[in-house]
Order: C-alpha cells, then sequence, then structure tokens
C-alpha cells in the first residue's frame, strides 16, 4: 500500500489509533523524496527570453493547418513547412 507521508502523521496524531497498537501492526518506510526541490521565488524570465518565446509560439500557432473534406484537420506527416 502506497500512503502519503502525512495521512500517516494524521494517523498517528488520532487518539484512537494511538493506544491500541493499530499503527505498530504495519511496517511503515517513508524514504527520502527523489522528486528535488525548486525554488519558490525565483527570478523573473527576462524580456528578451519573453519576446523570443511569444514570437516562436505566435509562428507556430499561424502554420495554416489542412483540412479534408469534411473539415476534419488533416495531420502533418513531413517536418517541413
Amino acid at each position: 500500500m502506497t500512503v502519503q507521508p502525512d495521512v500517516i502523521t494524521g494517523l498517528q496524531e488520532k487518539k484512537g489509533f494511538r493506544g491500541r497498537g493499530l499503527l505498530a501492526r504495519f511496517l511503515w518506510s517513508i524514504p527520502k523524496s527523489r522528486v528535488g526541490s525548486r525554488n519558490a521565488d525565483p527570478a523573473a524570465v527576462p524580456e528578451e527570453t519573453r519576446r523570443t518565446y511569444e514570437a516562436a509560439v505566435s509562428e507556430l500557432l499561424a502554420i495554416p493547418c489542412e483540412r479534408d473534406d469534411q473539415g476534419e484537420i488533416v495531420p502533418r506527416t513531413d517536418r517541413a513547412r
């Protein structure tokens, strides 16, 4: 069974679970997180980078799509424009 660590902590704090040995009947393993960490307050994206990204996305959105006889978009199979 996989349980979030906060759930286990919450069970330990409940009076009914503490004194009856229920939690002691399981082998609990809480490994160190392998997710990593991130800066919660990163620096802003430089304006030039934002403009370049915006231009690239706009260019992609401007590529015309082909439609079949029923009006459905035909998938592109080539990598060239």
